[in-house]
Order: C-alpha cells, then structure tokens, then sequence
C-alpha cells in the first residue's frame, strides 16, 4: 500500500483493501444457520463441541469496555490473518482459543450485552482454514463449512432449536 492511501486510512479511519486481506470462508457448499441470534450464549457455549481442537475465534467489531478487557486478556500469540469484513469505521480484531472456559465467559458476557457490543463479524479457524463465518450477526445466517460433520450440526440445532440448510455460494 502506498503513503498516501495509507495516510488517508489513517485519517479517515476505513481500512484499506490491503488490510483487508486474510484467511476466508471458502466459496462452495456449505451451512447455513437461520437467526441463531437468539441463541447466542447458548451457541457459544457450544461451539467448542462442533468445531475442530485447536481452533480459534475471531471477533470484529467495538465491543464494550468490558468484553474488549475480556477478550485483551485471552488474545492468542500469533494469530492468523483474517480477511476483514468491516471497511469503515476500523474495527478492532481479537483472536481468542476456543476452548470451554472461554466460551463459557464470553457467553456470560453475551448475557449482559446485545451482539454489536459483542462483535459485529465472528469467525473460527484453525491452519489456515476457515470453518465458520458469521457476517453481520445481527442480521445475517451463521455459515458452517462442509467440513464440519452434518450429524454434530444437527445435534446442535436441535438442541439450541436452531434450523439449518444445506446453501451453495456461486464462485
């Protein structure tokens, strides 16, 4: 990126399409989850159980004071790259194990505080590869990557009363 686009990011605080770039959901086959929104806390507790040891939560967004302290204290060392999906105004980023004492705390949080003060983009990965994106919480589906076992999906949307669709995404 050049000084100048640079300096204009500064000083206008959007992030540029350079910065941007990063790990990403894969195009292709994969699930959607209808409004789990609903039942946040609950699926974050959860998600340990659906998705691969060792995987990694990412949260965008300008979470409350209290879940950026949260979130501060659990970063993880050298995260991966995750491609943006906030332009303007320039989110902070927080990687974060997935593991379930994290979960457990930050679905405690979840409890006390509507999405946005959560995160607006959350996402789980793990080497390089992206096994759960979640644009626009507040309003857009959760999608689950192909990889994940449909029978694990299925446990957990009927617990959390969840409905999920088998979506494709044109390449």
């Amino acid at each position: 990126m050049g000084r100048l686009p640079r300096l204009l990011s500064r000083l206008l605080g959007y992030v540029a399409a350079e910065e941007r770039e990063g790990i990403r959901f894969p195009p292709g086959a994969h699930w959607d989850l209808d409004h789990p929104e609903a039942q946040f806390p609950q699926l974050l507790r959860r998600l340990p159980d659906l998705m691969p040891p060792g995987s990694t939560l990412y949260l965008e967004g300008s979470p409350a004071d209290e879940v950026r302290a949260y979130l501060e204290a659990r970063a993880v060392e050298n995260p991966a790259k995750v491609q943006m999906g906030t332009v303007w105004p320039r989110p902070l980023v927080f990687h974060i194990a997935l593991t379930p004492e994290n979960m457990t705390g930050l679905a405690a949080l979840a409890e006390r505080y509507v999405i946005p003060q959560i995160a607006d983009h959350l996402h789980i990965y793990k080497d390089g590869t992206v096994f759960l994106a979640w644009y626009d919480m507040a309003s857009d589906p959760l999608c689950v990557s192909k990889e994940i076992p449909e029978a694990a999906l299925r446990d957990l949307c009927a617990e959390l009363d969840l409905q999920y669709k088998d979506c494709s995404i044109d390449v």
